[in-house]
């Protein structure tokens, strides 16, 4: 029997893929893209405008990639180009498979252009790149000294089998910096439930303006973005002109009760304009759980024109948000002189991540490190040399029992009929007699089959379609076996992928 090794990461995954994706510790269903520009340029080109962009070892900027040797830069070894608007466009993703959720598009980037006059920006396009639309920036000046991660929460309209990203950059006529440098760019489908939403259309929201000087207003904006994100009220400071000098101001939600959602993470979203006097003029967004807890900063400080349109903002949370009194404010702070349009906020989301899919644990295995070739990494590939392929060593588990590592979960081989087949070995919740398993299986990742599976009390049952349940080897314990592949023994040779979620 092939036990998994286990050298986990312990996280709250709401899917279950046996697969040979690079894994992480984030709370994530799956990884459905992924380029960290080591082996080339990862289908990535430069167009438009003077481009400086290049792909290779960094002398500049960061003075090196966030992973491997290689990144993409707006010059390498020195500053950006005068009057650049350039960008770096990857060619198209097929996500249509995934219709059924948001996605996470993560990416690592060090960013410094010249205050207010220069810029970066990530697009995306759900037609191929007929149209596109700003999901992050224009960003400017200092933004990220060091490497730092950034992600956008993307909708299910980006389900296509053309979707495509580019990075923008924009500069004038005079003086450079080191400019806009990309490493390491994910795409990863969610499992999320809506929990708290606030469009204004029906009344404030239950927000309310505190501070020094504030202008904070509510109704239909004629300043700044001109209109509302949805409907036609929002919150801005000063709806038909500038904030003051001086303010120091904050809008702060009611209470948001999360305690349902307990040990789950969440994402905060919300669609904003900001523009401000760049350096001098502030703004940020702060969190707290009750009003006896300090405000804790979750996004900025950020000035100068930092979302010229409607752009949604993003921020994943852990779950010490999830009490009766999880609070939000946005909040503006002025100098006293030259101000802008301003602070405004519409569409105020808060999901929760996996909620809604019952209680099981789950434990990753180890991921391929950075650099590993793209034939080591294929399910028939034997990375580690020990003669057995990669499709029986690398994946993703459920966990149910969560502490005893004899009832943990395992790649097994299963004999029968005097053939091997590949399996899992697993637990069940004996608390929770009611779960549905939804399997899906798939061979090249680019389309899935689905059946069910489903647990009630002792008994289960199995769709059309679905893998061979080795019920003699239920014990006391609730440990099952599963052949992942009915009709396919080991030696047939292929590849299978499985993954699982767990529905009420």
């Amino acid at each position: 029997m092939l036990s998994f090794t286990k050298r986990s990461l312990t996280c709250s995954f709401a899917a279950c893929l046996l697969a040979i994706l690079p894994v992480s510790s984030d709370p994530l269903v799956a990884e459905l893209y992924g380029q960290d520009f080591e082996i080339d340029g990862g289908g990535l080109f430069a167009s438009g405008a003077s481009s400086s962009w290049q792909l290779g070892v960094p002398t500049n900027g960061p003075l090196g990639a966030q992973s491997g040797s290689q990144c993409w830069a707006t010059s390498l070894a020195g500053g950006y180009s005068d009057n650049e608007d350039s960008y770096l466009t990857s060619a198209s993703i097929d996500l249509s498979a995934h219709s059924g959720g948001p996605f996470i598009f993560s990416w690592w980037q060090y960013l410094e252009t010249e205050v207010q006059y220069d810029a970066g920006s990530l697009e995306v396009s759900n037609d191929g790149g007929v149209s596109w639309q700003r999901v992050y920036g224009e960003a400017s000046g200092p933004e990220a000294l060091t490497w730092k991660q950034e992600f956008v929460l993307l909708d299910e309209s980006m389900a296509v089998s053309s979707f495509r990203y580019r990075f923008r950059m924009r500069s004038d006529l005079s003086e450079s910096a080191p400019g806009y440098y990309i490493d390491s760019i994910r795409i990863f489908a969610l499992e999320l439930q809506q929990v708290y939403f606030e469009d204004f259309e029906t009344d404030e929201g239950g927000y309310v303006d505190e501070g020094t000087l504030s202008t904070w207003e509510y109704g239909p904006p004629v300043a700044g973005p001109g209109a509302a994100w949805s409907g036609q009220n929002a919150w801005g400071t000063n709806l038909d002109a500038f904030y003051v000098p001086n303010e120091d101001s904050g809008l702060v939600s009611s209470e948001i009760d999360l305690s349902a959602h307990d040990g789950k993470e969440f994402i905060v979203s919300w669609r904003q304009h900001l523009k401000t006097e760049s350096i001098a003029d502030v703004a940020m967004v702060e969190v707290r759980a009750s009003s006896a807890s300090p405000w804790v900063k979750i996004y900025g400080e950020v000035s100068g024109v930092v979302s010229e349109d409607w752009t949604r903002k993003s921020v994943m949370l852990g779950p010490e948000i999830a009490t009766e009194t999880f609070q939000i404010r946005f909040a503006l702070q002025a100098d006293g002189s030259f101000e802008n349009t301003g602070f405004y906020i519409d569409d105020v989301e808060v999901h929760a991540i996996g909620d809604g899919i019952g209680s099981i644990s789950y434990e990753t295995s180890m991921s391929f490190p950075s650099g590993t070739a793209a034939a080591d990494r294929l399910p028939e590939a034997d990375y580690d040399r020990d003669g057995r392929s990669n499709f029986l060593e690398y994946g993703f588990l459920t966990d149910a029992t969560g502490s005893n590592d004899d009832l943990a979960p395992k790649i097994v081989v299963i004999e029968a009929g005097g053939k091997s087949y590949a399996g899992i070995e697993f637990s069940v919740r004996s608390n929770d007699p009611a779960l549905v398993y939804a399997f899906e299986t798939s061979e090249k990742l680019s389309s899935w089959s689905s059946f069910a599976l489903n647990f009630t009390d002792s008994a289960w049952t199995v769709g059309a379609g679905g893998p061979v349940l080795h019920s003699n080897m239920e014990s006391a314990s609730g440990i099952w076996r599963i052949q992942v592949r009915a009709d396919t023994p080991l030696d047939a040779g292929g590849s299978l992928f499985m993954r699982v979620s767990v529905v009420r």
